[in-house]
């Protein structure tokens, strides 16, 4: 595995988890978190991208889908099942969306084909949907000249009529609105050798680690609207200074980066956990670095050890069950 995008499969993982940490504390009053995290999940969608290029340009595309549907769908679908029965059988409503209108017996579908029904889920339908297109996709890999018409036009269409739905609740507006960053990380899997020689040099990767540090501040500062392309800027000052330090091994790098979709499978139960005890006052934390950081560490070591179990348990198995 090329290990700068093993750093950014782990980075990933804390990143979204921590995201959902921030919004589900109270905000420390006249002090806001220093960190703007929305669209932090483009740090997953650049790794799919990556990975797809890297792994599974050449597969036949039945094969290709049908080991998708088996690493990704059937996890999201059993993972799923308690967040569902929440919706059917105890009758919650969700916090955005009005539900009412979808009978009873297509409620679950719904949820399912959206990822509405627990957190970061929506991301499921959404990749799948860039997963299914990728005969379209691979043939822009054909030519590197290719990448250079399709990313600066499927960006500017991203940023100006194909924007991120409302509450994530349209899986195919959402694909086209992140297309541009799947085809980066396919883009940097092609040029990966190029990035990485390029990336020892002080003259390109500290450039760029000063860029991702100017920019955390600008970001809290910036609009809503500016967010998406910042952090495309953001992810790819990161991914040259993980390529820079990719002679840099870590157990825990490569454990969060082995169960990273587990841990983004999983952690939405936590936060629910969380959000549920912050609104009956039986947690009064608040919103700080130092609680974020611990909560955010605490998280990501559950969901380790419930992975952990499940492949204890379930052996080979266990990719359908957590997707680890």
């Amino acid at each position: 595995m090329i290990y700068s995008i093993q750093q950014i499969r782990a980075f990933a993982a804390i990143l979204v988890v921590m995201t959902h940490v921030v919004n589900a504390l109270p905000p420390v009053p006249g002090s806001p978190f220093p960190v703007n995290l929305d669209e932090v999940n483009i740090v997953f969608t650049f790794a799919a991208g990556f990975l797809f290029r890297h792994l599974s340009l050449r597969e036949p595309y039945r094969a290709f889908m049908a080991r998708r549907v088996v690493n990704v769908l059937v996890p999201y679908a059993l993972i799923s099942i308690p967040a569902l029965l929440i919706y059917v059988v105890g009758d919650k409503q969700h916090g955005h969306v009005d539900l009412s209108g979808v009978p009873d017996l297509l409620l679950p579908v719904y949820l399912l084909l959206t990822g509405l029904h627990l957190g970061a889920l929506w991301f499921v339908p959404m990749i799948f949907v860039i997963y299914a297109a990728t005969p379209v996709i691979r043939g822009i890999d054909g030519a590197g000249w290719r990448y250079a018409v399709a990313i600066p036009m499927s960006l500017l269409l991203g940023v100006t009529i194909l924007t991120r739905p409302e509450v994530n609740a349209n899986p195919p507006l959402a694909a086209a609105h992140y297309l541009p960053v799947f085809l980066i990380g396919m883009c940097c899997a092609r040029y990966n050798t190029a990035i990485g020689a390029l990336s020892q040099r002080a003259s390109v990767w500290a450039p760029a680690l000063a860029i991702l540090v100017v920019l955390v501040p600008v970001s809290v500062a910036a609009p809503d609207a500016a967010q998406y392309p910042l952090k495309l800027v953001m992810l790819l000052c990161l991914f040259v200074v993980a390529s820079r330090t990719a002679g840099f091994r870590a157990p825990a790098i490569d454990l969060l980066a082995k169960y990273s979709f587990g841990i983004f499978f999983l952690h939405g139960y936590f936060i629910a956990t969380l959000r549920i005890f912050a609104a009956r006052g039986d947690l009064t934390l608040q919103a700080s670095v130092a609680n974020v950081l611990a909560l955010t560490a605490l998280i990501c070591l559950a969901c380790v050890l419930v992975i952990r179990g499940v492949k204890l348990v379930g052996g080979r198995h266990s990719r359908l069950l957590v997707g680890a």
